[in-house]
């Protein structure tokens, strides 16, 4: 049972997968419904991009996140040393 625990790499490519299918669901909604209201557009549609602008900077945020350690065990960040990325941001100061 310790060699499956030690070949767990985490939930990197769950994360992935959950970040680019909401990406894909963002962008995808918003283009059909710039294709329904073209030519149509009122002051819903300025929340709804808002919305689609803030979407799209925590997707970009989640992308930096997976790239800096997200999802990965614990084992795999002290060696890799990503630690100091990870205390760089850490409100508590030691």
């Amino acid at each position: 049972m310790s060699d499956t625990l030690n070949k767990h790499l985490g939930y990197v490519d769950a994360a992935t997968l959950t970040v680019s299918l909401c990406l894909t669901y963002t962008i995808c909604v918003a283009c059909v419904r710039i294709w329904i209201r073209r030519g149509a557009f009122g002051i819903d549609d300025v929340v709804v991009l808002l919305a689609t602008i803030i979407t799209l900077g925590h997707t970009g945020s989640s992308y930096v996140a997976l790239t800096d350690g997200l999802g990965k065990p614990w084992a795999n960040l002290l060696e890799e040393d990503r630690l100091v990325n990870l205390n760089a941001v850490s409100p508590v100061s030691s």
